[in-house]
């Protein structure tokens, strides 16, 4: 990449390089909440110590957005599945290297409602209150308010919501308003994209005596010693040998289905029979459509933006819509700025949908959630196969497919009472062109933004892990990603995880007495 990052990379650790060193809290995972735990650990606690441990190597230095268009390409080759899916659908891949998907993803924010948490313990809901400011802050959450295209739609939103059966009506127009995460950074001077790898560096060079990540290292396993009342995880297993504890805290801030791989095969079948159920996550459907630029008179010149998040369900699911629109008049003269500034650039042939001079191109997605009615009903799960590889299994039940069919067609709606009258053509990647009709392939066939496997409650009889997501009979490992969540929404989860990560560095640095860290055992070469 660009040389201006090459220094960075040399910031990065060998295993060799952290052996004999002191650390408090050994990070599983680079990626956004990995990152997010350190930084609040290092802030909170003068005194931490703090390892991460990544699987994959360096391959950005920012999100790919604030890079040259060109990089968009390695959206669809960045990636790795290592595990085995059954059922109606697939897992989305994985991102293996340091920042994971926050490399990639679309910024958008929501910060759920405590009634659309719904069967999280009531102690976590009310804890969050003071969390929510601080995880808004770290990814530079801010509301899109673009000009007049937003305006204009954000208007006939407002108009077109009562002929929508399932979408909620806001009690103000600006509550339509998507949240997006960036970040003001001088070395643009203006919004950036919010990329894990940025701040991790910046941690690197503010901590060097406390601070150490070190890449291509994936974690294979941790041992446990001790009894069913009281087991302590003693040693990481990683491809680079084993990593002893000597009492540090191992916090998975992994994905959720790697974070259950691992305590899968730690803890005996008969002390997690829990573990790997309750898998949440969401499907989409989404599709591009344009009208002429005329429908939206008085725009300006120049490349012009709006983004709206809308909430909706049926009374069994949760399922919401994120609707950008976009126009310029000149596409071949706005394309670096198209491509830098709309939220969502999934698939491969965007940028071909956004070059339409005399249209206004509007970029439709609906995301609703799928298998939320408890353990003992869902039918999906994580589970590890006879080989030691992760298999999912995800199917669909009758709630979910009607939550779906109810989310296509209040997208339908919503369209209809947007551009009632006025000449609609959709976007077929199929024939490379733009049509009359819908999309007949709207549904996405894959599992995103995956929860749920390690879920927190109170008593190990209906859950996986305690309030601060630690393995129950387990002392000093916790759960720090989506994994934790009892229930998913349908909600883009980063922001809530932000503020979990948040809540639970604030609870380890109140515990800690803050005694000098012990050394490390040098790691096995």
């Amino acid at each position: 990449m660009a040389p201006e990052f090459e220094p960075d990379q040399a910031l990065l650790s060998t295993m060799a390089d952290v052996a004999g060193r002191r650390f408090d809290h050994v990070i599983v995972g680079g990626g956004c909440v990995g990152t997010v735990l350190a930084a609040s650990l290092l802030d909170r606690d003068p005194h931490a110590r703090v390892l991460i441990l990544e699987q994959g190597p360096w391959l950005l230095g920012e999100h790919v957005q604030d890079l040259a268009p060109q990089t968009q390409a390695l959206m669809d080759t960045a990636i790795a599945t290592p595990w085995r899916t059954a059922g109606d659908l697939f897992l989305a891949a994985q991102i293996p290297h340091l920042g994971g998907r926050a490399l990639f993803w679309s910024g958008w924010t929501p910060q759920p409602r405590p009634d659309q948490l719904r069967a999280w313990p009531a102690p976590v809901v009310r804890e969050l209150g003071s969390y929510w400011a601080e995880a808004r802050e770290v990814l530079g959450v801010h509301t899109a308010a673009y000009g007049p295209l937003h305006d204009m739609v954000r208007a006939r939103i407002r108009r077109a919501l009562p002929g929508c059966p399932g979408l909620e009506t806001p009690a103000s127009p600006e509550q339509l308003d998507a949240l997006l995460a960036s970040a003001m950074r001088p070395r643009t001077a203006g919004r950036s994209r919010f990329s894990p790898v940025p701040v991790l560096v910046g941690l690197l060079r503010a901590h060097p005596d406390r601070f150490a990540v070190v890449a291509e290292c994936p974690v294979e396993g941790f041992r446990l010693a001790g009894t069913e009342a009281g087991a302590e995880a003693v040693a990481v297993r990683t491809a680079h040998g084993d990593l002893p504890l000597d009492g540090a805290r191992l916090l998975l801030a992994n994905g959720t289905v790697e974070s259950t791989r691992l305590v899968l095969d730690a803890l005996p079948a008969e002390r997690r029979p829990l573990a790997g159920r309750n898998l949440n996550g969401h499907v989409g459907s989404w599709f591009a459509c344009r009208v002429p630029r005329s429908a939206f008179p008085g725009l300006p010149e120049g490349h012009v933006l709006g983004a709206y998040y809308l909430d909706g369900g049926i009374p069994e699911r949760q399922f919401h819509l994120q609707l950008i629109a976009s126009a310029t008049t000149d596409a071949a003269r706005d394309h670096d700025r198209i491509y830098r500034s709309v939220p969502e650039l999934s698939g491969a042939d965007i940028m071909a949908q956004l070059a339409a001079d005399e249209h206004v191109v509007f970029l439709v997605r609906g995301l609703g959630e799928i298998s939320t009615d408890g353990p003992a009903e869902s039918p999906v799960a994580v589970r590890l196969g006879a080989d030691g590889t992760t298999e999912v299994d995800l199917r669909l039940d009758p709630a979910d497919r009607r939550m779906w069919d109810a989310l296509d067609a209040c997208q339908d709606a919503l369209l209809a009472g947007l551009f009632d009258g006025e000449q609609l053509e959709y976007w077929s990647s199929e024939e490379q062109r733009w049509t009359a009709g819908p999309p007949a392939a709207r549904r996405q066939p894959f599992l995103m933004h995956e929860a749920g496997t390690l879920w927190m409650g109170e008593s190990p009889d209906d859950s996986v892990t305690d309030l601060h997501g630690r393995p129950h009979g387990v002392t000093n490992v916790h759960v720090a990603t989506a994994a934790a969540f009892p229930t998913e929404g349908s909600w883009n989860p980063t922001l809530t995880m932000v503020a979990m990560a948040v809540r639970l560095a604030a609870h380890l640095a109140a515990e800690a007495t803050c005694p000098p860290a012990r050394p490390l055992v040098t790691a096995a070469r």
